[in-house]
């Protein structure tokens, strides 16, 4: 093979390595900005909370237990940036005076609710998989 040929194919394999490098950090940047912009935020028009706030308003007015709390973050929108939601969740749950923990019931800490009887529904034991 002649050192032409060579060279020209070192610069095709050069370019197209090039090309696709660009591509991917395009890709990088979309995926960073879509990570970045939710970061574990409740996003929605209006309405930004943080997840200790979503959770307050989720069992403001009845206590909840964690699979439920979940589930209701969920339904409204919540992103979460990790692979483990409910580990974010206890997180909250447990911060000092925030949350009253009755029976698996969580509440807001002085919520009229936190006084209410409530039975332990299914077990949360399948969040923790």
């Amino acid at each position: 093979m002649k050192t032409e040929d060579l060279l020209q194919q070192y610069q095709e394999l050069h370019n197209s390595l090039k090309k696709q490098k660009s591509v991917l950090l395009d890709e990088i940047q979309k995926i960073d900005k879509v990570l970045s912009a939710n970061g574990g935020q409740l996003e929605s028009g209006k309405c930004n909370m943080t997840l200790k706030e979503a959770i307050t308003a989720i069992t403001n007015k009845t206590p909840k237990t964690k699979k439920q709390i979940l589930t209701e973050l969920i339904s409204l929108g919540y992103h979460f940036s990790t692979t483990t939601p409910i580990n974010s969740i206890n997180a909250t749950l447990y911060l000092k005076d925030a949350f009253n923990n009755k029976n698996g019931y969580f509440s807001p800490l002085n919520s009229s609710n936190q006084d209410r009887e409530l039975e332990p529904a299914e077990s949360d034991t399948q969040c923790f998989a």
